[in-house]
């Protein structure tokens, strides 16, 4: 969960502010969210936050149930360095360099 840098107050001009106020749960004047669409940005835009696993091929069944199995494909997953919480403190820390 990220984005507890951004409260109530901050400009809503702010992109990344508003993704979070239409996209996020409210908790004590923060808006924060699941993080999968930042991280994926992050590793996009060259943040060195995730190792990338081996390469596989995943498949998705007709209940939407992801699997990964490893072999000569092309597909990946991140792998999280840190704990939960330092990652969500490095991703608000990029955030607030963006207000």
């Amino acid at each position: 969960m990220s984005g507890s840098v951004f409260h109530e107050d901050d400009p809503v001009g702010i992109a990344i502010r508003r993704f979070y106020e239409v996209n996020a749960c409210e908790n004590n004047g923060m808006f924060v969210r699941c993080s999968w669409d930042p991280i994926t940005v992050c590793q996009a835009a060259g943040e060195d936050l995730f190792d990338l696993s081996p390469r596989g091929t995943v498949t998705v069944d007709a209940q939407g149930v992801t699997d990964f199995q490893q072999d000569v494909g092309r597909h990946r997953y991140l792998i999280r360095r840190d704990r939960a919480d330092v990652t969500a403190s490095k991703l608000d820390a990029l955030y607030a360099t963006l207000r």
